[in-house]
């Protein structure tokens, strides 16, 4: 059994790819290779900072006329908005105006207001169109859709992970433990056993200060002094629910209903395992 475990910069952090299989090192390399490739297409067309990427296109074009969706854009939306029902709007992709109005997404439209919601969002099996102008932000999934693509690239091998900056999923998650970081104490990490395929964490870490969370229902960006983590069957799943998660902080239930588990960790590394009546 040979072990590669790789590194590199993508999506604004960095991407760690582990994979053992009984192959050489140059069979190891280009299959890591391909899980990078499949991180650096779903950037492309996902990014809000790329102005050519399929995410600024639509939100340049959909509130004018349908826009034709490729399959990964369509699965993201497909699944975002499916959690914008189950919370009643708490998750919500449409945030990309605060986000630009806080400095934190590029001013690519020079938009002075976009006035829709995830209620303004038509998407059908081909297409999406925007009832409203509005911007999208996938920020807060598609890294974890990522993830799950180049995982996917990895499938030849006997044990692989994908970590993008905590947000993580692996072929043997019942023997892997994750570390997980105190968000207020530098160095400071507490582990925790895997408890689904996939782990993603949200919280306002000590480096982490131009990061900024909107609340879709007041539209203000909101902190809190604890990290939130959310263990899934998916890491688009995860990464979505510790937003929600993040802000409510009595959705156990949903958690239980999708398969997830959350977890809370807060300054002085106390830990909170959610059960279904938080």
């Amino acid at each position: 059994m040979n072990t590669l475990n790789r590194c590199r910069p993508l999506l604004g952090t960095f991407v760690e790819v582990s994979v053992s299989a009984d192959a050489s090192d140059k069979e190891l390399i280009d299959l890591s290779n391909k899980a990078f490739d499949e991180i650096e297409r779903i950037h492309c067309l996902m990014s809000f900072h790329e102005e050519v990427s399929e995410l600024s296109i639509l939100n340049k074009t959909a509130h004018i006329k349908p826009h034709m969706l490729s399959k990964d854009m369509w699965v993201v939306l497909s699944q975002a908005l499916a959690l914008s029902v189950l919370t009643d709007g708490l998750f919500d992709v449409s945030i990309g105006q605060e986000l630009v109005a806080q400095g934190s997404l590029p001013n690519h439209l020079a938009r002075q207001h976009s006035i829709g919601t995830w209620k303004d969002i038509v998407l059908d099996e081909e297409s999406i169109f925007f009832k409203k102008p509005l911007l999208l932000d996938l920020g807060g999934i598609a890294k974890g859709y990522a993830v799950d693509c180049a995982l996917k690239q990895l499938s030849p091998a006997s044990s692989a992970l994908v970590n993008a900056g905590g947000d993580l999923a692996c072929t043997d998650w019942q023997t892997t433990p994750v570390s997980i970081r105190n968000p207020q104490s530098k160095g400071v990490g507490v582990t925790l056993p895997m408890s689904a395929p996939a782990v993603a964490t949200s919280g306002c870490y000590f480096q982490e200060e131009g990061s900024v969370m909107i609340d879709p229902q007041t539209r203000k960006p909101v902190e809190h002094k604890e990290s939130v983590s959310v263990f899934a069957p998916t890491c688009m799943l995860a990464d979505a629910l510790t937003k929600v998660a993040y802000l409510d902080k009595h959705s156990g239930a949903l958690m239980q209903k999708l398969n997830a588990q959350a977890v809370t960790i807060d300054g002085q590394g106390n830990v909170n395992m959610w059960e279904a009546d938080k």
